[in-house]
């Protein structure tokens, strides 16, 4: 039998379900150009959500940038501002 659950990527459309709070949540957050952190283990879903967000906004007509920023092992504001510039820089390159 196949198994068709995705665990190495990210899901969204009809394979994404359930969080739907969280969907609504961020879309009114995102909406109101607020500042999101989301905090949780790996392999949670965090991306999954931020995709499902970023597909519904779209579809909408609201396109929506989003850069991740892995803040494991950051110690010092020095290394933050030094992993969040690479993080920007790379979205930014990559889009181009």
């Amino acid at each position: 039998m196949e198994n068709l659950f995705k665990y190495n990527n990210f899901v969204t459309g009809p394979f994404f379900i359930s969080r739907q709070n969280e969907v609504k949540q961020l879309m009114e957050l995102i909406e109101s150009r607020r500042n999101i952190v989301i905090y949780e283990p790996p392999k949670s879903g965090k991306n999954s959500l931020l995709r499902e967000v970023e597909r519904v906004l779209s579809k909408k007509g609201q396109p929506v940038e989003i850069c991740t920023l892995n803040l494991y092992n950051l110690r010092t504001p020095r290394q933050f501002l030094k992993s969040y510039t690479n993080a920007l820089l790379n979205h930014c390159a990559l889009k181009g």
